[in-house]
């Protein structure tokens, strides 16, 4: 073999492992890219689900509250009748409870 030729197949493995190593830092650059973004993504991903979730609380908040002021309304209507119902029947439990004093 002659040397040019050998110093030819020496170009050609000192290109390969130039291309080699380009090829690697490439790999290593992109992969280092992708998990950046993986990153980002997942970020504003937990970002919009933060919003979301506070939404979602304001908005159950919000419901509790006026189903608690219905039933507050309804309870307050109630005792309003009960004690209606209870002043009416006033002078009739007096009237039973001094006959009961009285005749004792």
């Amino acid at each position: 073999m002659s040397i040019e030729a050998v110093k030819e197949i020496a170009r050609a493995e000192e290109g390969v492992l130039a291309r080699k190593a380009e090829t690697a830092a490439s790999c290593k650059r992109l992969l280092a890219d992708a998990e950046s973004r993986g990153r980002a993504l997942l970020e504003n991903a937990l970002a919009r689900a933060a919003g979301q979730e506070s939404d979602i609380l304001k908005g159950a908040a919000e419901e509790a509250e006026k189903e608690a002021s219905a039933v507050l309304e309804r309870a307050a209507a109630a005792a309003a009748a009960v004690e209606a119902e209870a002043s009416g029947r006033l002078p009739s439990a007096v009237s039973f409870i001094s006959e009961r004093i009285v005749s004792a």
